[in-house]
């Protein structure tokens, strides 16, 4: 069996996207017509990207999403692409805090 070749985070980019719902979904909150998104990509020293997104369930909490993603990409830069032990060093990071709510959504996007 071949080992996996090792790739090191480089860059996480996120931006954040409106985007209009074809069929509104109802809630028992209200009406949701718009899905707030956050857009992400983590790219690679060795050239492969990953993309993934996150549903903020309300435009509200998009834009504090995207910019914890952004406050927590040089904390990951140069780390190697292994997803339990970047969970457990950004779980650390949390500690006090608690990784719920807006930062349980950002940890979920990496």
């Amino acid at each position: 069996m071949n080992p996996q070749p090792r790739l090191t985070v480089r860059d996480l980019r996120v931006r954040a996207v409106n985007v209009p719902m074809a069929i509104p979904l109802q809630t028992s909150s209200g009406t949701i017509s718009v899905a707030p998104l956050a857009l992400i990509d983590l790219h690679t020293e060795e050239g492969v990207t990953g993309a993934a997104y996150l549903f903020c369930y309300t435009p509200l909490v998009l834009k504090p999403v995207v910019q914890l993603l952004a406050n927590l990409a040089p904390l990951v830069k140069g780390d190697a692409v292994a997803p339990l032990a970047l969970e457990r060093k950004l779980q650390g990071r949390f500690r006090l805090l608690g990784a719920k709510g807006v930062a349980g959504m950002a940890l979920a996007g990496i």
